[in-house]
Formats: C-alpha cells, structure tokens, sequence
C-alpha cells in the first residue's frame, strides 16, 4: 500500500489517502542488468567501448557523426571518468546506460483495464537491436496498474509511478 498525498488538490479532502496495490509486478535493475551483462546472447551486441564517429563531407569538412548514445562525447566522457574509480582497479569497467520506457497496454479485447508496462534497454546497443517488436535488447522491468482518470486518481497515478520507480531503482544507481 502506499500513502497518496491528495490535500493539496481540496481542502475537504484529507492530507493523504492510502491506496492498496493487489499486484505490482517488478524486476530489480540491478538483478535485470546482471542478467544482460552475463547473458552470451544479450551481451553479444554491446559496446562496451565508446567510440567517435567522423565524417570527410564531399568539401573536405571533417565532421562528428551524431547517431547512436554510445558514439557521444557525454558517454565517452563517462567511460573515460568511470575508469578512474578507487578500489577497482584489476576490474573491466562500462558504462550501463539504461533507457527506461513505457506504453499503455490493454490486457483483454474487451473494457477498458490498462496496465502499463515498463521496460528497459541499453543505449550500449545500436537502436537496430535494441528497437522493434520482440527485440533482444528490450527487458520487461515492471508493469503499474492503471488507477482512474479523475484529478484525484490522475494523482494517485503519478504516485504510483514514482514509487514502483522507488522501488526498482536501488539507491546505488540514483546518482
């Protein structure tokens, strides 16, 4: 159960109400990431190494080509911070850049019950493999029962979302 502050959004209405979760489905991150990491079939498409691409245009302009997360400056800059780290150093170290997204899904063909699963890919991998219907490099991590479609449980949503977060998110990875 978890404590839903609604106070705010009517003064006749209590500070916070409690709100029961029958199912809550989840995978720890850190559980779903060791998986992929020691997984020969998952792991076989991931950089592990970022590299810049670069380009000689049909002028002679040498230019940065911007398309895959694991080609930018900002995950080199990581890989290249993360190497540094005290305590490890006789370990292989890479960046996980895990992207975290959601859909709505309808779960029979009749009424109107979503759920909405949560699912987790590396951008370590191209956007070809980590992208489209039953892809290898797409980990199911949760699914959040939808609550309503009144402000109040529009509210109870969004709080449930952040706490399913919560819960799945270890604090060694909220940094």
């Amino acid at each position: 159960s978890i404590d839903v502050p609604v106070g705010f959004l009517d003064k006749a209405l209590p500070e916070s109400i409690k709100f029961e979760i029958e199912e809550f489905y989840y995978r720890p991150i850190i559980e779903v990431l060791k998986s992929i990491f020691s997984s020969s079939s998952d792991s076989r498409n991931i950089i592990y190494i970022p590299y810049e691409q670069r380009v000689v245009t049909a002028s002679g302009e040498d230019m940065g080509v911007y398309s895959e997360a694991f080609c930018s400056k900002r995950f080199r800059d990581f890989h290249d911070h993360i190497q540094h780290f005290p305590g490890c150093n006789d370990l292989q170290r890479a960046v996980a850049a895990m992207i975290i997204h959601s859909d709505s899904l309808s779960p029979t063909n009749f009424g109107t019950t979503k759920i909405w699963p949560v699912y987790l890919s590396l951008a370590n991998m191209s956007i070809a493999e980590r992208t489209g219907y039953n892809s290898p490099g797409i980990h199911h991590i949760m699914h959040i029962p939808e609550v309503g479609f009144s402000n109040l449980h529009s509210t109870m949503t969004d709080e449930l979302i952040h706490i399913s977060y919560q819960i799945v998110y270890p604090m060694q990875l909220r940094r």
